[in-house]
């Protein structure tokens, strides 16, 4: 039915048989006496990147990689324990390795120096991973020359030495990973032959002979060898693919300075060995650039593979574990389903049927392992077997042991309920199971707040980011047995782009609810959804929890944890002001897989009670944040009623008698704020009526989020005692009966209503924020807030918090990923920072109106949200 692609990893032991070693083509073997290469007067005073694959051999020698006749060397001499050193101005160990430069070892060496970050920032990389930073570095003096090989009048290297290139601009880490085993081509977003930016020159070393070394760049900076003949022109077995055009993204490799550490992934794709690799074996690979899955190409078998195929070039024999991570691999969420199920495809060329090369032979979680594999020059893909339960896409797994209803989406839009929902029982509809009783399939009207069964399985379109509701019978065939689990997927192209719901110019009216859904095959993170005059509430009617119920979020508390809304959810959000919207766009991904009921947002403070009575549980929550008010304010999340109703405990708050799950208070306040706080358990009539009835209830309260300047008392109405939360841990009460109330309410979403007094009050006490916020209060955790205002227009606040001092990068960019601005780039200290962006570009120009999302990087600490520009 379904193409069953996404979330997991595939683990693949490969033996791979290479046949001719590629590599870096010629390299240049330089004695450490007088060997070296006259690059000319071709690097000024200011920025500057040097580049170059290297192979270190024996000797006692200074080792020269890219150096000048003054003013700036990248070497590793024995001075230093021959460690990899770089640095400007006569300190030439400005940034240093740990450890020694192997011997006979290809690596790939980087030395960046930018004048204008701290005062100066000179970073040295190794093999891609930045080894050493140093601030406060003054520009370089003049350098007249710039050599391969040696310093000034001596210091040679000893070895071999392939690819170099020499930029007049400080490049990023990313920029030299990805470049670093393939070579350099007009692509490369410095590759321009302009006064900033600039590739000086580059050598690929490609002559194979004769006395001078071709620049490769735009320039004119050929290389002079001297005191060099033919014989210095030796085979290179620097890894450099030869790879097949429009195969060349994210191209990694395995290879001796690998060691038994795992390559980089190629979008989903790893190799590792367990013992490390000789110089000559090798293996460079890169991938299509695709995502989503395929039934084309395909063996008999198969009934799906992966979109994206990866091509391997590939010297001499390796025996490698190899990693296919299917969330990264096709953009979708999966759960690895038997191993054996999984196939490991290839092909000789970029066209024609696939065969299959392997079978899975074991698993551990998402992940599957193919043992033994030999392979040459091929292209690799990953399929899954025909009705496996292998899947490579969306799809979610319906359970339950009794029936109940499902509020669900599709990450496929158009007339594919048939497809989805025909593993389940459907009724009522043309083209269902049968054309009687009544339907158990819904759209919401949000517009007259009603229910609309669908009446045709087959021609009803789904749009999408809509939700659905489903009535799930554990019968699926009629025949009288239950059949749950069952597994729901659909075929056809996945949702792209942004989504608008309700579409553009069919607004959601204030207090309306809307039935929304996840478009797409991965799990979205509601926080990074677009929130266009709606509240910031997040619901989701749960129906495998113990007691059936729905789940709230509001951006800093709720049951509906990890921030995340899977494949399949229909959730629902509530219109606040008019002209209400949300637009889930395609950075809403998370790359995190969500259970099939879950979302979160940033935290300000907050706190929980939880209850139990028997079989039975429930949660209620209380938020702090800069927008929470004593009565409703657009961050409080409802306490809906039931879809189903059924026994119960209820913990609800209220606010103008209306019952909260998520009751949000401010985050800053004088004195104190007391609210209504019940606990109900009820038992339903005949008549669907909720009736209170008197049961022991245990109570108990999670104050790890509480913020500082809070303090939490509880007073039980009935007795009069007061509780300091911080000072006891639990409760154990009777409930009273209270009479009844309905236990269902009119259009699709209904609150509980107050009924009676409250079993309790809640007293938040504020203490001066001063007191906790003088320099003693030093930050728990990095974050990156929400723009302030957002939207907005002409400039939005960006506050973020730093835990420990770091080098901040604070970037925007476009929702292409190409950077904007640059706000920050220098090293902070701990504490509460913000920085203003007033709409403007890297060259200072306006920017126009529309989505743009802003990163901040702080040590290992990264995030990324989205803000609006209105104009």
């Amino acid at each position: 039915m379904l193409t069953k692609l996404i979330h997991g990893a595939v683990f693949v032991f490969l033996l791979i048989t290479f046949v001719m070693a590629q590599g870096g083509g010629y390299a240049l073997d330089f004695d450490g006496v007088n060997d070296y290469v006259n690059m000319g007067d071709m690097l000024s005073q200011g920025a500057y990147t040097k580049v170059a694959w290297v192979k270190r051999e024996t000797g006692n020698n200074n080792n020269n990689i890219i150096s000048g006749n003054t003013g700036h060397a990248l070497w590793a001499p024995p001075s230093y324990g021959y460690k990899l050193s770089a640095g400007h101005n006569l300190v030439w160990n400005s940034v240093q390795d740990t450890e020694a430069l192997a011997i006979g070892e290809w690596n790939f060496v980087a030395v960046t120096y930018d004048p204008d970050v701290a005062s100066g920032t000179m970073k040295l990389y190794k093999n891609g991973n930045e080894i050493d930073i140093a601030t406060g570095i003054a520009v370089q003096d003049e350098s007249n020359a710039t050599y391969v090989g040696k310093y000034a009048n001596g210091h040679y290297w000893k070895g071999s030495i392939d690819e170099v290139r020499v930029w007049n601009t400080s490049l990023t880490q990313s920029q030299i990973q990805a470049w670093m085993h393939k070579p350099i081509d007009t692509s490369h977003g410095n590759y321009s032959n302009s006064t900033s930016d600039n590739l000086k020159a580059y050598y690929q070393m490609s002559n194979g002979s004769g006395t001078s070394v071709t620049d490769n760049s735009a320039n004119s900076n050929t290389g002079t060898l001297t005191n060099m003949a033919d014989s210095d022109w030796i085979t290179s077995n620097a890894p450099i693919g030869d790879l097949t055009s429009g195969y060349t993204t994210d191209v990694e490799a395995l290879w001796e300075g690998s060691g038994t550490s795992a390559s980089d992934a190629s979008d989903g794709l790893t190799m590792v060995v367990g013992t490390a690799l000789t110089d000559a074996n090798f293996a460079v690979f890169g991938n299509n650039n695709t995502a989503g899955t395929s039934t084309s190409d395909l063996p008999s078998g198969v009934e799906v593979r992966s979109e994206r195929i990866w091509y391997v070039d590939e010297s001499n024999t390796v025996a490698a574990d190899v990693t296919i991570d299917i969330s990264d691999a096709t953009g979708y969420t999966v759960t690895a389903g038997t191993a054996s199920d999984y196939k490991l495809l290839n092909r000789s060329g970029t066209s024609g049927d696939f065969s299959i090369l392997a079978s899975g032979s074991s698993k551990s979680g998402d992940a599957v392992t193919f043992s033994s594999v030999t392979l040459s020059d091929e292209y690799l893909a990953i399929g899954q077997a025909t009705d496996s339960d292998a899947y490579l896409s969306a799809h979610v797994t319906i359970s339950g042991s009794s029936n109940h209803f499902r509020m669900m989406s599709s990450p496929v839009d158009g007339t594919v309920y048939d497809d989805i929902l025909g593993p389940l029982w459907i009724q009522g509809m043309t083209n269902g199971d049968v054309t009687s009783g009544t339907a158990n399939v819904w759209t919401y009207d949000y517009a007259n707040t009603e229910w609309d069964a669908l009446t045709n399985l087959n021609t009803a379109s789904q749009v999408a980011g809509e939700g659905f509701l489903v009535y799930v019978f554990t019968d699926v065939d009629n025949d009288g047995d239950d059949d749950l689990p069952v597994t729901l997927s659909v075929s056809g192209t996945e949702n792209s782009g942004s989504v608008e719901v309700p579409s553009s110019g069919a607004n959601l009216a204030d207090e309306a609810w809307l039935l929304a859904g996840n478009p797409y095959a991965s799990t979205i993170d509601w926080d990074l959804v677009e929130q266009i005059n709606v509240t910031t509430s997040a619901y989701v009617w749960d129906s495998q929890a113990s007691t059936p119920a729905y789940i709230s979020w509001n951006g800093s508390a709720g049951s509906l944890s990890n921030g995340l809304i899977a494949p399949y959810q229909g959730f629902w959000v509530q219109g606040d002001g008019g002209s209400g919207a949300i637009v889930i766009a395609e950075a809403d991904k998370s790359g995190t897989a969500g259970t099939f009921y879950k979302t979160m947002n940033d935290s300000t403070g907050s706190m929980s009670f939880a209850i139990s009575s028997g079989d039975y549980s429930d949660q209620t929550y209380v938020s702090f944040m800069n927008n929470g008010q004593e009565g409703i304010d657009n961050s409080d999340a409802y306490k809906l009623l039931p879809m189903s109703p059924s026994e119960r405990v209820v913990a609800i708050s209220y606010a103008e008698g209306n019952g909260l799950d998520i009751n949000n208070l401010p985050y800053i306040h004088d004195g104190s704020i007391s609210i209504p706080l019940d606990i109900m358990y009820l038992t339903l009539d005949e008549n669907y009526n909720f009736v209170t009835q008197a049961e022991d209830v245990n109570m108990t309260w999670d104050l790890s989020s509480l913020p500082e300047h809070i303090s939490m008392t509880l007073t039980d109405n009935i007795t009069g005692n007061s509780v300091d939360l911080t000072q006891q841990s639990e409760v154990t009460f009777a409930t009273v009966e209270k009479g009844s109330f309905p236990a269902y309410g009119s259009g699709g979403v209904s609150i509980y209503s107050q009924v009676g007094e409250s079993r309790f009050t809640l007293t938040a006490a504020y203490s001066p924020l001063s007191a906790v916020d003088d320099g003693t209060n030093l930050p728990k955790e990095f974050a990156l807030h929400p723009a302030y205002p957002n939207p907005f227009n002409p400039a939005t606040t960006l506050s973020y918090i730093l835990l420990e001092q770091a080098n901040v990068n604070i970037t925007i960019y476009d929702m292409l990923g190409r950077q904007v601005k640059s706000l920050i780039n220098q090293t902070q200290d701990a504490g509460y920072r913000s920085v203003i962006w007033n709409a403007t570009n890297d060259f200072g120009k306006p920017v126009s109106a529309g989505v743009y999302l802003y990163k901040i990087q702080a040590g290992e600490f990264v995030q990324t949200r989205k803000m609006v520009l209105l104009k």
